[in-house]
């Protein structure tokens, strides 16, 4: 009988890792592989990461060598599993910036949308996203 518990609480645990992640509450590191400039019609290959971890949003760039720290001000949207389709938007500032983060799931993919302003040049970049993962 203790053989099989332990059997099952070792299941149960190993599978809800597997289980989607929440965007809103868990700690999540997203690689993303492309980037397409909306405001100049382009896209290039531009790995990046950002780490989602509920109030705060680091966008990654560079191999770690610059890191953009975003307050989350506002949610818009709820999205519980990531694995599946959702979105939710993000109102955002980090230093003068101020925007929105849209992460999207569809049919199409997942992908993360900046809009941004404040900056020399406003932002309006779309990216791919490769995989993620909870931390």
């Amino acid at each position: 009988m203790t053989k099989r518990l332990i059997t099952i609480i070792i299941c149960c645990t190993g599978f809800s890792s597997l289980v989607g992640q929440n965007l809103l509450t868990d700690n999540i590191l997203w690689t993303a592989t492309t980037l397409s400039d909306l405001n100049h019609n382009t896209t290039v290959n531009a790995p990046c990461q950002f780490k989602t971890m509920g109030a705060q949003i680091d966008w990654i760039q560079g191999n770690g060598s610059y890191i953009t720290s975003f307050s989350v001000q506002n949610t818009s949207g709820a999205w519980p599993d990531v694995s599946k389709s959702g979105s939710v938007i993000f109102s955002v500032t980090s230093d003068g910036l101020t925007g929105n983060m849209t992460w999207t799931r569809d049919s199409s993919g997942l992908s993360v949308k900046l809009v941004l302003s404040g900056g020399t040049d406003p932002i309006n970049i779309l990216y791919t996203i490769s995989t993620f993962q909870k931390l």
